[in-house]
């Protein structure tokens, strides 16, 4: 119910009515869903007010910024992980699935590279393989 009065607040541009429905939500005990945290926290913004609550991120932005970590950390893997998914594009699913199962559990591989092999395996129609 509050994301709808919000909703109605960001399209009126009424800010202080948005506040009013957060402190109102703070007084009746209601925890909001992230979405509607994150929509309060546009209007306050948009408007040059201060946020006074912490922004859950999203989940793209938390995926943007663990994919910028790992990138430094995945230089030792990332050969292995290229040559897997051209292997995947080409449509050497056996080939791929056999040069993942001689890499073991290497450190840098990440789930893409997994998810590419399975996903080459079943197009290949190697279910028992995928």
């Amino acid at each position: 119910m509050y994301s709808y009065v919000l909703r109605c607040c960001k399209k009126t541009n009424d800010w202080k009515k948005a506040e009013a429905i957060w402190t109102k939500m703070q007084e009746e005990n209601v925890v909001p869903r992230e979405r509607t945290v994150r929509l309060l926290a546009d209007i306050l913004k948009s408007n040059g007010q201060k946020v006074p609550f912490q922004v859950p991120e999203t989940w793209y932005e938390l995926e943007d910024s663990s994919q910028q970590d790992k990138a430094s950390q995945q230089d030792t893997g990332s050969d292995l992980q290229r040559s897997l998914l051209e292997l995947c594009k080409s449509g050497n699913a056996k080939e791929a699935m056999d040069m993942l199962c001689q890499a073991g559990d290497e450190p840098g591989l990440s789930a893409v590279v997994y998810d590419n092999v399975i996903r080459a395996l079943l197009t290949a129609r190697l279910i028992e393989d995928a």
